[in-house]
């Protein structure tokens, strides 16, 4: 059954590996799928997704990395390749010409969400329906002797539907060649109802699903894959109820409020991934948005005459840049909308308790006062101000936050952060410095550098310097001084409008693949001895292997995340943009 198993999932991989230019109008192999299915994965033109993924230069880049040659020269590997060979040999053409009538009309695998196990079912539409048949020949050859060599109690059984001959091993692998289409499921139930389809007009198939049609406009057109999941029937599972019932799990009501408010909407999710000019883009789509939206939406999602987020800050060096929409006055104003009973007897115990450390205001007030445009960003850093250094340096990250009383806030705040600092400073030899930047005092720390911590052995707290200040609206809380030299700067320039005030989206999240890369320069030893120490590698080869890697992240390009909710809508974009 192993050696079985190996064969099945090369002819999945010989389908998805590489197709050739489909045919004019190829039948579509929706209309072999029956109405019930909950998800589906469909690649419309495989021959686009393998040219758009193999030309990559960063995927050719990768193949020359040593774990990657590993795998590409395993026997699992060989093993697929030589069966291409025998594929190529026995049914008279190359691969590319093959993979043209085999799969050009597209593919599409589908499975309904409830049913244990859960049905699933693969269609490969090809465009040469004697080559299909010769193909299911040759493969139902191999897959005999493949049986037979595993000396297993099952082998493979013939049977027919309707007229169609079926194959049959144990219970959970059914096929049968319909036309110019190769089905493959794991349930005898569902490819009988996919034979069935075959000979009918396509309706009551995913081919004429209102739903799924409704669905693919709100997706870039032309994608090269294409995801969509029916949420009601998501909603109906026990282990879903806890996050898209009547239920409410604080911890996710705060992280994901909005997201989560939207999925009890709408009524289903759909995703397409599409290649651009300069990369690619995963689109992920809701059909419901602002309107009829709940409570807990509006902690989430800017008003529709508000402006939206801030523009992510971009010091040197940056790592990751986040903005956020995130109206934490909400969340008190409106609890009992958002939170159940018991969870809002909780927080207003918390508030009446806050009072001993807040100055006497309770901790409702802070959360008011705290506006809802939030940023945090990390970044290498060049100087971390102390002569000892770190085992392991880590970047340096802040979170600057927009008030709506600076004054109030920071009052609260400094007494507050400043009683932190004197607990820590006991324990970690904290010691406060006077340092300025123009006419802003900063509140900052330094850990004494003439004292050895049993709790830090590695001096990790060398990387850090924590301070505060608060810069107009903005209250900047980082864990590195320089940092927060370089954040007030940015700042200072947008208050000259220098930089635009925000965006109608609600969060916007930049991943730079340059400075991670100097993150892994800076830990380029120990990645030095993992390499020699998990491979058995010369320190040559660890050393070369080690630039190629960090070069190969340094051209990742950037990843660019974005929410935006509409009225009728929930749309989120995640675009990679690669170095040219």
């Amino acid at each position: 059954m192993r050696l079985f198993r190996l064969s099945a999932v090369s002819f999945v991989c010989l389908f998805v590996a590489a197709a050739a230019a489909r045919a004019e109008n190829p039948p579509d192999p929706l209309r072999l799928v029956p109405e019930g299915a909950d998800a589906l994965v469909e690649i419309r033109n495989p021959r686009r997704l393998a040219e758009a993924l193999l030309h990559l230069d960063v995927v050719k880049q990768a193949q020359a990395l040593g774990p990657v040659q590993e795998i590409l020269d395993s026997t699992n590997y060989r093993r697929f390749y030589q069966l291409v060979a025998y594929f190529e040999k026995h049914l008279g053409a190359g691969c590319p010409d093959l993979l043209d009538k085999l799969a050009g009309g597209g593919m599409v695998l589908v499975t309904e969400i409830g049913p244990k196990p859960a049905p699933v079912l693969l269609v490969v539409q090809g465009t040469d329906e004697k080559l299909m048949r010769r193909f299911a020949e040759l493969g139902l050859q191999i897959l005999e002797q493949e049986v037979a060599r595993g000396e297993g109690k099952e082998r493979v059984e013939k049977g027919s539907y309707q007229g169609t001959e079926t194959v049959r091993l144990g219970k959970e692998f059914h096929a049968a060649v319909a036309g110019a289409a190769l089905l493959i499921s794991n349930n005898e139930s569902t490819l009988h109802a996919a034979l069935k389809s075959s000979k009918s007009d396509g309706t009551g198939t995913m081919g004429k699903h209102a739903g799924l049609a409704e669905a693919r406009k709100l997706l870039p057109p032309d994608s090269l894959v294409y995801l969509w999941v029916n949420l009601e029937s998501v909603r109906k599972q026990p282990q879903a109820k806890d996050v898209l019932g009547s239920g409410r799990d604080p911890v996710l009501t705060v992280l994901f409020g909005g997201w989560l408010d939207t999925a009890r909407r709408a009524s289903c999710i759909c995703a397409a991934v599409a290649q651009e000019a300069d990369g690619f883009r995963l689109a992920l789509r809701m059909p419901s948005g602002r309107d009829g939206g709940g409570a807990e939406q509006s902690v989430h999602v800017p008003s529709s005459d508000g402006a939206g987020v801030l523009p992510p800050l971009e010091p040197r060096d940056v790592v990751l840049s986040h903005s956020f929409y995130l109206d934490v006055g909400k969340f008190w104003d409106d609890r009992a909308k958002i939170f159940t009973p018991a969870q809002v007897k909780t927080l207003e115990e918390a508030d009446t308790k806050a009072a001993v450390v807040l100055l006497g205001q309770k901790l409702s007030q802070v959360l008011t006062n705290v506006g809802a445009r939030h940023r945090f960003v990390a970044a290498n850093q060049r100087d971390t101000g102390y002569k000892r250094k770190p085992k392991q340096p880590l970047p340096a990250f802040a979170e600057v936050v927009e008030l709506r009383d600076p004054a109030e806030f920071t009052k609260t705040a400094n007494t507050v952060l400043r009683g932190v600092a004197l607990l820590a400073g006991s324990q970690f030899k904290l010691k406060l410095v006077d340092v300025k930047h123009g006419d802003y005092k900063l509140v900052a720390y330094r850990f004494a550098e003439d004292a050895q911590i049993a709790q830090d052995p590695q001096d990790l707290r060398y990387n850090f310097s924590p301070c505060f200040v608060t810069v107009g609206k903005y209250f900047v809380a980082s864990s590195s001084i320089d940092l927060c030299h370089e954040l007030i700067g940015l700042l200072e320039k947008e208050a000259k409008g220098e930089h635009p005030s925000g965006t109608p989206a609600a969060m916007r999240t930049l991943v730079y693949a340059a400075g991670n890369a100097d993150s892994l320069q800076v830990s380029a030893d120990a990645l030095l001895a993992q390499t020699i120490l998990s491979r058995a590698v010369t320190l040559e080869e660890a050393t070369a292997e080690t630039r190629a890697l960090i070069d190969l992240v340094r051209r990742l390009g950037v990843l660019r995340l974005e929410t935006q909710y509409t009225a009728k809508d929930f749309r989120l974009d995640l675009h990679w943009q690669l170095v040219k």
